[in-house]
Order: structure tokens, then C-alpha cells, then sequence
């Protein structure tokens, strides 16, 4: 078995698991067709490989995916992590690295989800129970008002659990570094569209804390340039970027944006409509703002790949900086808001988050941190950033 990526016509790229003879495998679609319609693209290439992984698991046992011995899974998670537990043929023969503990457990969640949602659509409960056990409570669970009303959730809990070990500290760029980024895109390219363009992204990242993937579905008609009043950017959710680039959420949110930003995407656009977009593209506003601007074909959107392109570029011009990817600016963004003293609450719905106490599981360590806080002047850099 392995994954397979299709793409249907006018529609975000996908992914489903094939056999030998390369047709989907129709337990697999089945649950695959359901997740599509909420779950991004790279979510169902990673559900897609880790329930193949599980049938590859079983194939040489005899046993099929509806019937195996419950100690399977326990065994199917440590193969995964030692490449040892079961008599069967290595995942990569080749390769002697398995998988993180943060891997398996993702392999863990998508096999969970897979039988969860074989239970409730086709009652194949037997199969469920394998991998799971009832969890009993030492006291009585909260009652809330709808209950009686709302259906009730599953009470059981996987039969093996993952230890993740200690979490690390999110990975940060130093001010310093950031300002280093931003100058080497102008000497890392000797074409001035593709420096305004790198140097929009960049600070786009490293102001609003957007995820990569929403500065990508960015559109022109998404940037309010102010004209007398505070400029901002509507974070849209969309599906349909040609290149299966999308949000994590789809939660919409609007961040206000400083001057400097602002002035930014205005000059990048002026290099645009001197290159001739508004000739070539029907509707310039609607179009994505990040696109091709020295390759073939011109004006269209931006691949992830081609943002990784340009970092390796700006690290090879600058070999001091770390191998830094663009979430480290939205790490960076949140560690600054917190140190310069921004209201928790204020951080959660400019990253998006839905919650207030996921912005503080995974930033708060920063704000106890002596050495984060000696580091300089993370109040005068957000002094210019709206909306606080």
C-alpha cells in the first residue's frame, strides 16, 4: 500500500491510500471522504500514511484490519519508535531513524479516528474496543445544561498511551536576526520585485504572526491600506489555493497592521502593476497577493516550496543565522507580545487561537524566562504594531 496524491479539477490536491493493484483501498476512502471535508490537505497526507503504515502492519500477520489481536496496536506504536514488536518487514529497510515520540503519537490519533469513525457510521464497534478501554472517573464529571439534551461524548481513552517527553521551547529569532533576514533578501536576489516581495513576507510573519499558509491565501482585496484610518489584513480561510495551501483554522480574524507594513505592500504593488498584473490577471484584487514574479508562469501564486527556496538563499548569504523556518516568526511575534507586556487574551486572537490557555501552554514559559527577558528591546519593537 502507499499514499496516493490526486487532484480533481478546480479543487485543492488531496491524498488516499491505494494497494498493490493501485486502487483505493475502501475502508481507507470511506473515512478519507469524511475527513476531507473538514481537514487540511497536509492533514490527510499525514491520517493517509500513518493508517497505511497500520495496514502494511497487519498484512503480513494474516489478520485483517477488522480483526486482530489487541496487542497489535501496542506493537504497531513501538515498531514505529524502535522498528521492533512484531515479525514483520522494516517501514524503511533503508533508514535506521524511526520515528519521534510526537510522530507516533500522531499515528496513534489517526488509527484512533479511523476506527472512531467506523464505529459511529457503521457500527463496527468490535474492532474499536481493541484499541481502546472505558475511563472511569474518581469523581463524578461535570454536569453541564445541556446535558440530557446534547449527545454524549465517547468516555474511553486509547489502551496505549505515548510518552512525549518533555516539551520543548518553541525555537525564537533574536531581534537582531530578524533585521538580518530582512536585509539579506535585498542582497540575496538581484531582482528588485523579488527582494519587495521576500521583504512583505517576512514582515508580514514577523509583525501579524501568521501562519505561513494564510500569508500564502493572502488577497489583494484582504489588505485595507488605511487611506486616513489604521490599516489591517483580514486572515480569510480559503480551500481552494491551487497548490493545496491553506490555514490550520478556519477561524477569520482581523490584525491591525503598522505603518511600516503598510508602506510595504504598497510598494511591492506598485512593482506589480509596473510588471503588467493588472493586464494579465482579469481581477488583480482577488488574486493572491504573493505570486511569481521572476519565473514562468508569471504572476502565479506562490508555492511553500519556493519560501523555503529563498530562506535557503538568505542562509547561505548569511551562515550565522539559524536554520529557521517561517514559523519562527510567529513564535517570535508571540514571544515579543508577551515580554512587552500584552495582555494574553490580546496574543490568542491575533495568532488565531481559540483559547486563551493554548496561547499560554505553548508561550507562556517565555515571560518566567530571565534570560528571554534580558534580551532587548522587544518593547520598542511592538510599539508600532496596532491593534495591542
Amino acid at each position: 500500500m502507499h499514499v496516493q496524491r490526486f487532484q480533481a479539477e478546480g479543487q485543492s490536491p488531496s491524498f488516499t491510500v491505494v494497494d498493490e493493484f493501485g486502487l483505493p483501498v475502501p475502508e481507507i476512502e470511506e473515512y478519507l471522504k469524511y475527513l476531507r471535508q473538514t481537514a487540511s490537505p497536509n492533514t490527510l497526507k499525514a491520517y493517509s500514511r500513518a493508517i497505511a503504515r497500520w495496514f502494511e502492519f497487519l498484512a503480513p500477520t494474516n489478520h485483517t484490519w477488522l480483526d486482530f489481536p489487541t496487542t497489535f496496536f501496542g506493537n504497531f506504536l513501538q515498531y514505529l519508535s524502535t522498528g521492533e514488536g512484531n515479525q514483520v518487514r522494516a517501514l524503511h529497510p533503508s533508514s535506521t531513524v524511526w520515528l519521534s515520540s510526537a510522530s507516533v503519537q500522531q499515528h496513534a490519533a489517526a488509527v484512533s479516528a479511523f476506527y472512531t469513525y467506523h464505529a459511529d457510521a457503521n457500527g463496527l464497534t468490535t474492532a474499536y474496543n481493541k484499541l481502546h478501554f472505558r475511563s472511569s472517573a474518581r469523581r463524578a464529571p461535570y454536569q453541564g445544561f445541556l446535558t440530557g439534551i446534547a449527545p454524549t461524548g465517547r468516555t474511553t481513552k486509547l489502551a496505549y498511551s505515548i510518552r512525549s517527553g518533555n516539551k520543548s521551547r518553541q525555537p525564537i529569532l533574536r531581534i537582531e536576526q530578524v533585521h538580518q533576514i530582512l536585509e539579506a533578501t535585498a542582497t540575496t536576489s538581484h531582482n528588485p520585485r523579488v527582494t519587495k516581495r521576500d521583504q512583505l513576507l517576512f514582515t508580514l510573519l514577523w509583525e501579524t504572526g501568521m501562519r505561513i499558509g494564510e500569508a500564502l491565501n493572502l488577497t489583494h482585496q484582504d489588505m485595507n491600506t488605511g487611506q486616513g484610518e489604521t490599516p489591517f489584513v483580514d486572515v480569510v480561510p480559503r480551500k481552494e489555493h491551487p497548490h493545496g495551501i491553506r490555514g490550520k483554522t478556519f477561524i477569520p480574524r482581523r490584525i491591525y497592521i503598522s505603518d511600516e507594513l503598510e508602506n510595504a505592500y504598497v510598494e511591492y504593488l506598485w512593482e506589480l502593476i509596473d510588471a503588467g498584473i493588472d493586464l494579465d490577471i482579469p481581477n488583480v484584487a482577488g488574486h493572491y497577493i504573493f505570486v511569481n514574479v521572476n519565473k514562468a508562469p508569471l504572476f502565479a501564486p506562490m508555492r511553500v516550496e519556493s519560501v523555503y527556496q529563498r530562506i535557503r538563499a538568505i542562509r547561505k548569504h548569511t551562515p550565522e543565522l539559524p536554520a529557521f523556518t517561517p514559523h519562527w516568526f510567529r513564535h517570535t511575534h508571540a514571544t515579543a507580545l508577551l515580554l512587552a507586556g500584552t495582555q494574553p487574551h490580546v496574543v490568542m486572537r491575533r495568532l488565531g487561537h481559540t483559547d486563551v490557555q493554548t496561547t499560554l501552554n505553548t508561550y507562556g514559559w517565555v515571560t518566567d524566562d530571565a534570560e528571554m527577558q534580558a534580551w532587548e528591546g522587544w518593547k520598542n519593537v511592538t510599539e508600532t504594531w496596532r491593534g495591542l
